[in-house]
């Protein structure tokens, strides 16, 4: 008898003790890497049934510095290979990125932070940090990612606690890819220490200028949210 001719509950059950389609999975999406595990490609039914249990039970992480804009791009090829229905059963998201500083000396072109996702009890939690260094708060790198971490869950969560879930959409990764861009773009020099007013006022200007095109970016994803640039909290004692 072959798979197809299995009834369908049936063979969802033999899927769900797969290992390809097991819980808890670590799936890097890089280059040469393929997008979906072998049973997701054997024809058009199997991939229907399968692509969204592999969407559900595996933790992806996708490093993103190629990613200038979410198109041609190996976010955009998961996106593809996923479809929206299967990407709305993703439930946990690890994306990094390496922030753009002009003259990186020695290990300083692999300083990056990272944003991930996870949907525990319904309701999406967001974890963003910094690497090598854990809560880095040199050139406000820690401010940063707290602003990235505001934005995103803002972007996830329902307004009211009364609406339903909110499935991740390939327009969210789109809002989050931009605004990790963002933020990786406009880093405030770490070697900048002169307390004087000045100097605070020109590490506030960067940070301003920043904090004001994720929140432009955020207004543009949501027409109907009032988000005014507001001034956050500082870390440091800048």
């Amino acid at each position: 008898m072959g798979l197809l001719e299995i009834p369908t509950e049936l063979r969802m059950h033999i899927f769900e003790h797969l290992a390809d389609l097991s819980y808890g999975r670590d799936e890097t999406i890089g280059p040469n890497v393929r997008l979906t595990p072998a049973i997701c490609r054997v024809c058009h039914t199997i991939r229907k049934e399968t692509l969204p249990l592999y969407a559900k039970t595996s933790s992806f992480s996708i490093q993103t510095d190629d990613n200038l804009h979410v198109s041609n791009t190996r976010v955009q090829a998961w996106l593809q290979a996923l479809g929206p229905t299967a990407l709305s059963k993703v439930e946990n998201l690890h994306l990094s990125k390496h922030w753009k500083l002009k003259q990186p000396s020695r290990w300083q072109g692999h300083v990056g932070f990272y944003v991930r996702l996870q949907l525990v009890r319904k309701v999406w939690q967001c974890t963003a940090g910094t690497y090598p260094i854990a809560n880095d708060m040199r050139g406000m790198r820690l401010e940063s990612v707290d602003l990235l971490r505001h934005v995103i869950l803002r972007q996830l969560r329902p307004a009211s606690a009364y609406t339903d879930l909110k499935c991740l959409t390939s327009s969210d990764v789109e809002f989050i890819i931009n605004a990790m861009e963002i933020v990786a773009s406009h880093p405030i020099p770490t070697f900048d220490t002169e307390q004087s007013e000045a100097g605070r006022q020109r590490r506030r200007g960067l940070w301003a200028t920043m904090e004001g095109k994720v929140l432009a970016l955020q207004a543009s994803f949501d027409e109907e949210a009032n988000v005014q640039p507001r001034s956050k909290g500082f870390h440091t004692p800048y």
